[in-house]
């Protein structure tokens, strides 16, 4: 569980438990696994599976440690608000626009 904390950093608490809540650990491998799925993505085990959401966690840390990249894959950055894309395109026009010479 200290492994996933300093990725809590980039990104919310709430995405972080979402993610782990939605994995489960295959006992025979010790791989993660998506949690809808019935058998292990790597050695096709199909019986019980751990969700105890502090091994889970220390499993994803272990692999977020190993490779960081991972976390913006699992967990994609927010889509800014229609408001904030708005905001941003008027203010881009206005700087991309002449301004208009009105001495003579």
């Amino acid at each position: 569980m200290e492994d996933i904390k300093q990725f809590r950093n980039a990104k919310t608490e709430s995405q972080m438990q979402t993610l782990v809540m939605g994995l489960k650990v295959c006992p025979v491998c010790n791989s993660l696994t998506r949690i809808e799925a019935e058998q292990c993505s790597l050695c096709n085990w199909s019986g019980k599976f751990d969700t105890d959401v502090t091994h889970v966690a220390d499993h994803l840390g272990d692999l977020l440690a190993k490779c960081p990249e991972l976390l913006d894959t699992l967990v994609p950055a927010a889509t800014p608000s229609l408001l904030s894309r708005i905001k941003e395109f008027l203010t881009q026009e206005i700087h991309l626009r002449k301004r208009l010479d009105l001495h003579a």
